[in-house]
């Protein structure tokens, strides 16, 4: 983000939030979403007891054929039922609104909690500048009334390792352009860029270096005992590897280590055929 001095208010916050997808934090409302759900609900069951109850009072043909029809025909209804209309498009209204409430807290509970240190950050820029955004309106994110209500917009799923980068290294990934003032010094703004193309020459290297380490060791080991501990040893680090470097899943991490194989990304099947040789005796040589 630029850091433009001449924005203010809402156009700076919006500027600072639009800046890194992390403070992208918002309230979700969802006890609101939820209520209006029970009140929606509660008013399409009433339209269904209506109709019921409309359906029951127009099948009686000694009122005639006209109004007999209105429960069994669309044109009778356009014709005759004029409650019967009304309570139609009532409906359609209603279940409508309801089911896009659905919809809408379906999204809401699959939306994650914000990281602490963005909201950490978000509340330390509208201390720093509380004349951009007034008290109600930053309350979101300044009362702690609304922590459980928060969400983040967010999508991207960080592996383990990109957290606690994030989390306690995040300096060394600091982008020196974007720094923010608070109350309390400066908002260092981090490079996400930066930490995935760390994390992914650390999978680069640890992918090349572990098969080759495992060879070399294991072909200066005499002892097959001491082999097959090693074989466990290097599937365990093959699968540590997996979870903190990747958003593997624990089924994936747990077929690594069976060398099924390395979450689309690495044949272990080569990896692990290439130690159980080492278990039948020495590597043959050509």
């Amino acid at each position: 983000m630029a850091n433009n001095i001449s924005e203010i208010g809402y156009a700076r916050v919006s500027s600072l939030i639009a800046s890194d997808a992390d403070l992208n934090i918002f309230r979700g409302f969802q006890a609101l979403n939820v209520r209006n759900i029970l009140y929606l609900q509660s008013e399409l069951a009433e339209l269904e007891e209506t109709l019921r109850d409309l359906d029951e009072d127009h099948n009686d043909r000694a009122k005639g054929n006209d109004v007999w029809s209105v429960p069994r025909s669309w044109r009778a209804v356009k014709k005759e039922g004029d409650e019967y209309l009304e309570c139609v498009h009532r409906l359609r209204k209603t279940s409508e609104e309801y089911y896009k409430a659905l919809q809408a807290q379906a999204w809401l509970l699959n939306l994650k909690s914000p990281a602490a240190r963005a909201s950490k950050n978000l509340r330390g820029f509208l201390e720093a500048h509380k004349f951009d955004m007034s008290q109600m309106d930053s309350s979101f994110i300044m009362d702690d009334r609304y922590r459980n209500d928060l969400v983040t917009l967010s999508w991207e799923e960080k592996e383990a390792m990109s957290r606690f980068l994030e989390k306690y290294l995040y300096k060394a990934f600091e982008d020196k352009n974007l720094r923010i003032p608070t109350r309390g010094g400066e908002m260092l703004i981090f490079s996400n860029q930066r930490i995935r193309s760390f994390v992914r020459l650390l999978v680069i290297l640890l992918s090349s270096v572990l098969p080759i380490l495992s060879i070399v060791v294991l072909s200066s080991i005499k002892s097959e005992n001491r082999r097959l501990g090693l074989i466990v040893l290097f599937s365990a680090l093959c699968s540590a590897a997996l979870a903190l470097l990747s958003n593997a899943k624990n089924v994936e991490i747990i077929a690594v280590t069976a060398a099924c194989h390395f979450s689309g990304q690495l044949s272990v099947l080569r990896y692990a055929a290439v130690q159980v040789v080492f278990v039948s005796g020495n590597p043959v040589t050509s």
